[in-house]
């Protein structure tokens, strides 16, 4: 009968790859295809079904064991684990290839950075649990038992070496039992019911970090791919481990839902596999789109050592080319909003780079109207960034109940504001200007520049390198000191 309830549960609506497939992953990695399932199961508790849809990624196939933990110790000289060297846990040097435990969730992220890994989200996690069989309640099969998994009811009781057992349908092992697993997202209750849709990273903030798996010392009933649980991320346990994730080269494509429940969409580029390099947050001009007006942008910030995070607003469309996708899913009646009404989206995009783990420092840089709102941002989530960047902030009717000028004297974080000089004609912006210099905000006008973003794009202004010049002196400048 759990059998029969959970399979119509967890039903995937589909194993079929993402247009990207997985390249080939680093050694004792896994390369997971992705694609569409159904997150969790029934309809009450933590964990209700949704839908949930993956790009490719990569997961260790074993659970970091204590000898590569111990050369991570050595090698940054961090201590080394609680419970190190007690034998009854297989802890400590003389049990190599068992998995290490005793470790925090702040020990298992440094050891992933440090592996040039990250820690798998949630939704990663148990979309690979699965191993492509949605019928299935552990990732070993319907039922455990002692030859299948470490775990409680095993006997003789304790952890094994890593591997010991058969691997799922994607070839990963102890999926189900030995340790419990640390994953990237924090743990709340009531996260699924406001989870994006597409590569979920989890709440921004919450008071514990989400545990999956079942461990050596956890009962059957917990051990479920779908059971949830969170601990606390300084705690350290006998029965809780990790496995490390990563990313394929590329763009990722995720959601983030704002706070109105509108679904964002985003593309996080990433230099290498290190989340805290210094983060640039782009948001486009009206009418436009993140993958259009930045086409040039993203690459060169990327070359200067910057990752990105570019924002499709609910308020764009097909300007300077591509889509935004954030609009293509609005209803037909609102496909033209209030460039106000775009704020949310930009508090939102913040919130996805924590949950992300991108704890390099940010700098947000907006587009005419949206330079406006930045500019906004700049006071209200000043403690979630360390600049901001404002490229022909827009003013007038259209930003009436946003209008940028009520902020500037309030914004304490540095602040570049940057216009072309054919708009240096208009009085209002010769104003916004001085208003911005008097407030201590820097400020640049660019001899043949054009309007917003666009001061930046060699294609679309003739003196874009004086213009470059200008911005990356001024991100070295602010991010630098963080």
């Amino acid at each position: 009968m759990l059998r029969t309830l959970l399979s119509a549960c967890l039903l995937l609506t589909s194993l079929t790859a993402l247009a990207q497939p997985a390249a080939t992953p680093p050694p004792g990695m896994v390369a997971i295809s992705g694609g569409v399932f159904t997150m969790g199961a029934g309809e009450d508790g933590d964990n209700p079904a949704h839908t949930v849809e993956l790009s490719p990624f990569y997961l260790d196939a074993k659970e970091v064991t204590c000898a590569e933990y111990q050369a991570f110790c050595e090698a940054t000289d961090r201590d080394l684990p609680t419970f190190w060297g007690m034998a009854d846990f297989h802890s400590g040097p003389d049990f190599p290839d068992y998995p290490v435990v005793g470790v925090s969730w702040g020990d298992a992220r440094a050891y992933a950075e440090w592996a040039g890994k990250r820690l798998p989200t949630e939704a990663e996690w148990e979309f690979a649990a699965l191993g492509g069989d949605p019928d299935t309640r552990y990732a070993v099969g319907d039922t455990l038992a002692g030859n299948l998994a470490s775990y409680a009811r095993t006997s003789p009781k304790g952890t094994r070496p890593v591997g010991s057992y058969a691997p799922n349908g994607f070839g990963l092992y102890d999926m189900t039992g030995n340790v419990v697993e640390w994953t990237a997202d924090y743990y709340d209750w009531d996260y699924y019911g406001v989870s994006a849709p597409l590569n979920p990273v989890g709440p921004a903030l919450a008071k514990f970090r989400s545990i999956r798996g079942g461990g050596w010392f956890t009962g059957p009933g917990c051990c479920g791919i779908v059971f949830r649980n969170g601990l606390r991320g300084n705690w350290r346990d006998f029965n809780v481990g990790f496995r490390c994730a990563a990313d394929p080269p590329g763009p990722k494509h995720a959601t983030v839902r704002a706070a109105d429940g509108q679904v964002v969409h985003v593309d996080l580029h990433l230099v290498d596999a290190d989340r805290r390099r210094p983060l640039l947050i782009l948001f486009h001009q009206a009418r436009s789109n993140a993958r259009g007006e930045y086409a040039n942008v993203v690459p060169r910030l990327m070359e200067a050592g910057y990752n990105v995070l570019a924002v499709d607003q609910r308020s764009g469309g097909s300007h300077l080319g591509d889509e935004n996708r954030t609009v293509a899913e609005l209803p037909p009646g609102a496909k033209e909003l209030p460039y106000c009404d775009a704020y949310p989206d930009l508090v939102a995009a913040l919130r996805y780079a924590e949950a992300a783990g991108l704890r390099g420092p940010r700098v947000a840089l907006g587009s005419s109207y949206s330079a406006g709102l930045v500019l906004r941002l700049a006071v209200e989530e000043k403690d979630a960034l360390a600049a901001v960047v404002a490229c022909s902030p827009a003013s007038g009717p259209p930003m009436a109940v946003c209008d940028p000028a009520p902020w500037i004297p309030q914004v304490t974080l540095p602040a570049l504001v940057l216009r072309p000089g054919s708009e240096m004609q208009r009085e209002s912006v010769r104003d916004q200007l001085a208003a911005c210099r008097a407030a201590g905000l820097q400020t640049y006008v660019a001899e043949e520049g054009v309007h917003g973003a666009s001061m930046l794009d060699p294609d679309r202004a003739a003196d874009a390198g004086a213009t470059w010049q200008v911005l990356l002196d001024f991100l070295g400048g602010v991010t630098e000191s963080e």
